[in-house]
């Protein structure tokens, strides 16, 4: 076989390639790209296999040919292939790729850190720095040949020029900004309120139905109020208001839930419609023990909900707790019936391979109107308890028992027949409890609607990993059984020598007789079964349940993985972008 040298002309890489495969060095190297593998010696020098076809390798976008993305796969980042781009939600992107609001498959970020060099983590996803170029960007928001659902406006010029005729209006709405004013009378321009909650109040209080929010970061958990409208997006110099409407303008406005709450926004029971527009909701950072985050909560049959231009991210919901081992079995102790002196049985543990596991196994998901509900697992049997031990021998008897003095040999009396005592059995020990059972893991949800009516005007709802579930506790070790007991030895019984049969008086002198022989050690309890672990948490980028109903129109899906279930047992988790 012959080889031809190939030096690239564009960048100075150099190849080596079998002569007479292909017309050109560079037809053989195309030819190759994006064909299946499954390790990377099944690619073309120097393609490498990433989700499961050749790929060129990256460090940043701009090893890749023009317009392609660098992106990760795994250990490695590689050249985004054309027909791999576009999604309509994360199920169409390959790996652990998500879709991003653009509708687009990306790589998914808390951090730049975690992006190809050069990229930057913008709405949790990676994105070349060029791409965020508003001039370059659709004007509505959206990045270049983004694809909307069905039913979303195509007419970016139309959206842009919509935004930039927004206007605030001192006259119908209240005025919130980072480092505004605590006084309870905020709310003007010139004096505007620190927090959207206390916008709400103030808008509540006077009768107002619009809350304008300047870019900032808001740390605060929001209950909304029927009749307000809370519009996010501007960017203020002096008293001037101006809405932002380049690519990324709903990041302007970020609300954050603090440590303490679960979800970001509340919409509960409104008897009436609200709406948020244009910004960004997200959870904390990570979720308690067993915690669900919601960056909504929208419920309530009274509940009308609009979400225009709004970004929702969740985090990572929290791990289920491990459950503890059970008690030991308590030690044979008192007086019982004889018996063989077997230990008892060990308790069933909770098994995939029990016929009874559908009964005794966690329930994989579970939602109601108060939110998710995490499943727990099955509760094992106890140990049982070990049998008494073989009975004890006899006690020897006397008949005609004499006492005689011993100071008065000849002073005597009889007693009649007495015997010694019988050995007795050890009682068996108890059996061992079984472990508590592995409580489930909690779930990521952007939006959770139950019962309420949700309507989606573009926007992202991004999904964390569902937490993973506690695995169950080890039972109990059994009891151990009680020792046998000799029976115990005896004397004649009577009275006591005295004045006046014996003086000065003294003991009985006969031998001792002998008790029965030792019974048998009493069996040990059977140790308790390992409980089931609890169910794996859920990862879904809206709930939509009850009667509610979520209509959507150009909004972007993105739903993480659902954690893994505790051992041993326990039910699958949920990950989708719609979860009812």
């Amino acid at each position: 076989m012959r080889y031809l040298v190939f030096l690239g002309a564009s960048c100075g890489a150099t190849f080596v390639l079998p002569v007479g495969c292909s017309s050109t060095a560079e037809g053989l190297l195309a030819a190759s790209i994006a064909e299946s593998c499954r390790i990377n010696s099944d690619c073309k020098t120097p393609l490498v296999c990433a989700f499961e076809r050749c790929h060129v390798e990256c460090k940043e976008s701009r090893d890749c040919s023009a317009g392609a993305r660098c992106v990760p796969a795994g250990e490695v980042s590689v050249c985004q292939l054309e027909e791999d781009r576009r999604c309509s939600s994360t199920d169409d992107c390959s790996g652990d790729l998500v879709c991003g609001a653009d509708g687009e498959c990306r790589g998914q970020c808390a951090t730049a850190s975690e992006c190809p060099d050069s990229q930057i983590c913008v709405l949790a996803t990676c994105a070349d720095p060029d791409e965020m170029i508003a001039e370059d960007a659709g004007s509505d928001g959206t990045a270049p040949d983004a694809s909307p659902d069905a039913g979303a406006p195509d007419s970016s010029t139309d959206a842009g020029s919509q935004c930039e005729q927004l206007d605030v209006n001192a006259q119908d709405g209240v005025f919130v900004v980072e480092n505004g004013s605590g006084s309870i009378a905020c709310g003007t321009r010139t004096l505007p309120c620190a927090s959207i909650g206390a916008g709400i109040r103030r808008a509540t209080e006077l009768g107002l139905g619009l809350v304008y929010v300047a870019e900032g970061l808001y740390a605060e958990s929001l209950n909304l109020v029927a009749g307000i409208d809370i519009i996010g997006g501007w960017t203020v110099s002096g008293s001037e208001w101006s809405p932002l409407c380049g690519l990324g303008f709903e990041r302007a406005v970020i609300v954050q839930a603090p440590a303490n709450e679960t979800a970001t926004v509340r919409a509960v029971d409104l008897s009436g419609s609200a709406s948020l527009r244009r910004l960004t909701i997200e959870s904390k950072m990570a979720g308690a023990e067993g915690e669900s985050l919601y960056g909504v909560f929208a419920t309530g049959l009274s509940t009308a909900l609009t979400l225009e231009d709004v970004a929702i991210l969740t985090r990572r919901a929290g791990d289920g707790a491990d459950g503890s081992p059970g008690a030991p079995g308590l030690v044979g102790t008192g007086t019982c019936t004889a018996g063989d002196g077997a230990s008892g049985g060990a308790g069933a543990s909770v098994d995939t391979s029990d016929a009874g596991v559908d009964a005794g196994a966690s329930l994989a998901v579970g939602f109601a109107n108060i939110g998710f509900v995490p499943a727990g697992g099955a509760t094992a049997d106890a140990g049982s308890s070990g049998n008494s031990g073989t009975a004890g021998g006899p006690g020897d008897c006397m008949n005609n028992c004499f006492l005689r003095c011993e100071t008065t040999p000849a002073c005597a009396a009889v007693t009649g027949q007495v015997c010694a005592a019988a050995g007795e059995p050890g009682c068996g020990g108890g059996g061992g409890s079984p472990g508590q059972p592995g409580s489930g893991g909690g779930a990521s949800i952007a939006l959770f609607a139950w019962d309420a009516r949700i309507t989606l005007l573009g926007g992202s709802l991004t999904a964390g990993q569902g937490g993973n579930g506690g695995d169950g506790g080890d039972g109990g070790d059994g009891g151990s059984g009680a020792l046998g007991v000799a029976g115990a030895d005896t004397n004649c019984l009577g009275r006591t020598c005295g004045p006046p049969i014996c003086a000065p008086g003294g003991i009985g002198m006969d031998p001792p007789i002998a008790g029965g022989a030792m019974g048998g050690n009493g069996g040990e309890g059977g140790p308790g079964g390992t409980s089931g672990g609890g169910a794996a948490g859920a990862s879904c980028a809206y709930v939509e349940g009850g009667t509610a109903q979520v209509a959507r129109t150009g909004t972007t899906l993105s739903h993480g993985s659902a954690g893994t279930p505790g051992s041993p047992a326990g039910g699958p988790g949920l990950a989708q972008d719609v979860c009812n």
